[in-house]
């Protein structure tokens, strides 16, 4: 059995726990200036104290309440991560006693760690956890990959899990397309690469009109 050295899952725990803290902090600070501010228009009986504080609270309240939601959000994600990491360690504990696994390696001049470092006769190891749900595909088409793609692609209305991959198809008369990503509901996502490579005339212009409704993404 591998040598362990560290605690799987403590990095990501302690920031789910800050991110909750924060959530309890902002929370009793809202509470108790509205509190005072409740207390302050009754006091006056006042109907333009009353509304003022109508108006403050009621838009801090909604500014709050997003805020919250983004701590728990992270908190969360980062609880998730921590699961990850502890259901990695049986597999981890299967390595011969000359291995040695070190848990949440730390960098200490930038954010971030190293949830797992393998280090043993055949090399050292970085691993890091991913605690996902989805289907990951050697060709890059798997529908995790995908997902995450059309995440930072601002793309919501495309199946990943249907989605099939062409390269250089025909484009009808009117060119051959790099790469075209196609769901199950006939919705297409065309990718012309020119990191290298100049435009041909009016080139754009012909793939819009072989479908007007597929997206288009020209990396450069």
């Amino acid at each position: 059995m591998s040598h362990f050295i560290g605690n799987a899952g403590d990095t990501p725990k302690e920031k789910a726990i800050k991110q909750r803290l924060n959530v309890l902090i902002a929370i009793y600070l809202a509470m108790a200036a509205g509190f005072f501010l409740l207390g302050y228009a009754t006091s006056k009986w006042s109907f333009w104290w009353s509304l003022a504080t109508i108006l403050i609270l009621v838009p801090t309240a909604k500014f709050l309440e997003r805020r919250w939601d983004r701590h728990l959000h992270f908190a969360h994600c980062h609880e998730t991560g921590a699961t990850g990491e502890r259901e990695i360690i049986p597999f981890l504990k299967n390595l011969p006693d000359t291995y040695t696994v070190i848990c949440n390696l730390d960098f200490a001049d930038s954010y971030g760690d190293i949830d797992h470092l393998v280090i043993g006769p055949t090399g050292i190891f970085s691993i890091d956890v991913k605690n996902w749900k989805g289907t990951v595909a050697a060709d890059g088409a798997g529908e995790l990959l995908l997902e995450r793609f059309l995440d930072g692609i601002k793309i919501s209305n495309f199946d990943a899990e249907s989605a099939r991959v062409t390269t250089e198809e025909n484009a009808d008369g009117h060119g051959r397309f790099d790469i075209v990503l196609r769901d199950k509901n006939h919705r297409a996502i065309y990718i012309e690469n020119k990191i290298h490579a100049d435009l041909q005339d009016k080139q754009l212009t012909r793939y819009h009109e072989h479908n007007t409704e597929a997206t288009l993404l020209l990396p450069i």
